[in-house]
This record gives C-alpha cells, sequence and structure tokens, in this order.
C-alpha cells in the first residue's frame, strides 16, 4: 500500500514536533517522500555534517498507511538522531582499537554495530511506550482501530 502526500505532511509534522520537544535544533534536516528498501520510514543521521535526512517510504507493501503508524514512525525516526551518537562514539572507539592491534576484524565489526542499533532501537521502543504513546493519545484523536 502507498502512502500519501497527506501522510507525508503528517510525517513532517510529527518529526518538527519531537525535534522541538527533544531539542534537536544542533542539525540541519532534510524531509523525503522517497522509495526504500523494505523499511515504512529511515532516518539518515550524519554526525560530522549534522544533517539528516529523515524519510518516509512510498510503499508499505501489504501494511495499511495510517496516520498513527506513520506518526509513531517519525517518533522513532527522530529517536534514531537523538541517539545516534552512541553508534558514533563506539564505531570511533572500535576503530582506534582495531588500528592499534592491526587486525582485520570485518565480521567483528559488523556484529558490534548490529548490537549498538539493537540496544538502541531497545531504548527507542522503551521510548514509544512511555513518552510517544502517552503524548500522542493526549495531542490526537485516536479511533479504536488504530490502538
Amino acid at each position: 500500500m502507498k502512502t500519501t502526500v497527506k501522510q507525508f505532511g503528517e510525517f513532517r509534522k510529527e518529526c518538527d514536533y519531537w525535534i522541538k520537544f527533544y531539542g534537536l535544533f544542533d542539525w540541519d534536516y532534510m524531509y523525503e517522500h522517497k522509495r526504500s528498501d523494505g523499511t515504512y520510514a529511515f532516518a539518515q543521521p550524519d554526525n560530522q555534517s549534522r544533517l539528516v535526512v529523515l524519510a518516509l517510504a512510498l510503499d508499505w507493501g501489504e501494511t495499511k498507511p495510517t496516520l498513527f503508524r506513520v506518526r509513531k514512525y517519525a517518533f522513532h525516526e527522530v529517536s534514531e538522531v537523538r541517539y545516534s551518537k552512541i553508534s558514533e562514539v563506539a564505531m570511533e572507539k572500535l576503530a582506534n582499537f582495531i588500528d592499534m592491534r592491526k587486525k582485520d576484524s570485518k565480521s567483528f565489526i559488523m556484529n558490534l554495530r548490529m548490537d549498538i542499533t539493537e540496544a538502541t532501537h531497545a531504548l527507542i521502543r522503551t521510548d514509544e511506550n512511555r513518552i510517544w504513546l502517552p503524548d500522542y493519545k493526549k495531542r490526537h484523536k485516536v479511533p479504536k482501530e488504530e490502538r
């Protein structure tokens, strides 16, 4: 199923809300409504340039893109930006360690990256339940089928 221009507008609006909520003003943001490989939305923060691309996928396959989901994914992607420094610091430290040890450890790096991503997403899922959902229910009338 396809996302609409209206849903993309809601995605942007919800991202802007959470950017302001968290005070993430030290980034430049670009929004895109584009094709994606298997994700409903994504964030691409670049900690060096301080530029973030926040994107909503055009096609969600068999999943119906409700406003509830679009807004939840907006929160999720802004949270990715919020926690992006965790991954950057860990990967920098690891790269320095590997340089010092002169080991070829690509699989170790990939596993570490996956572990960091998993830990970050665990924090975001907790935030979705404890921060986003109560706030969402206050700000929006939520039809039963979207709860």
